[in-house]
């Protein structure tokens, strides 16, 4: 599954996501990704986070959070000519107000509860920092931690939905993405 099609199935779960504002796919021309580049209407102070996949290698691919349009432009003219990469390019959202950032699963053997590994501070979710890494596996009928409360709950109102799969989440200082909410949710993927 890729990214867009795992930002469709969190929207479809009514889960708050990055407000989506140009989807360039891995297929179309350089030039014509460019020229929807160029046409798409933003303020002159807007900010941008540009994601990216390599539908070609499934690999980890570049991320830019939020940043200014003129580092956009640079950032899509050199994208535009590797093959097979898929650019995604969302409303900013400033790292630097994020309170926590993690996964979350629930394994396909319930018994074991759910896993919830966050840092807490500034950041986003790829950046997480291993040294500050926390990592709560929380049996099912446990007292849930304050700091990630919002997250479980919101997993295990769509559990059956997700069991077996890694859910990526933000939680901000101020409402953030296409719902104006506190926690956001990136991606959702299978967990091996």
């Amino acid at each position: 599954m890729g990214k867009l099609a795992s930002l469709n199935e969190l929207e479809d779960l009514g889960l708050n996501t990055p407000r989506l504002l140009l989807a360039l796919g891995a297929a179309e021309e350089a030039r014509s990704k460019v020229i929807a580049w160029n046409n798409l209407k933003l303020s002159n102070r807007a900010k941008v986070s540009i994601r990216t996949e390599n539908v070609n290698h499934g690999c980890l691919c570049p991320h830019h959070p939020n940043i200014t349009q003129g580092k956009a432009d640079a950032i899509i003219r050199d994208l535009v000519k590797r093959p097979g990469y898929e650019i995604l390019i969302f409303e900013g959202i400033d790292p630097n107000d994020c309170l926590r950032r993690g996964n979350i699963v629930v394994p396909k053997d319930l018994q074991k509860g759910i896993i919830v590994e966050y840092s807490e501070g500034p950041g986003t979710v790829r950046d997480l920092n291993r040294s500050d890494f926390k990592v709560l596996e929380i049996p099912w009928m446990a007292v849930i931690p304050d700091e990630v409360r919002p997250i479980v709950l919101t997993y295990a109102t769509h559990r059956d939905k997700l069991v077996g799969r890694i859910l990526e989440w933000s939680i901000y200082r101020n409402p953030v993405g296409k719902l104006k909410r506190n926690e956001i949710f990136w991606e959702i993927r299978p967990w091996q």
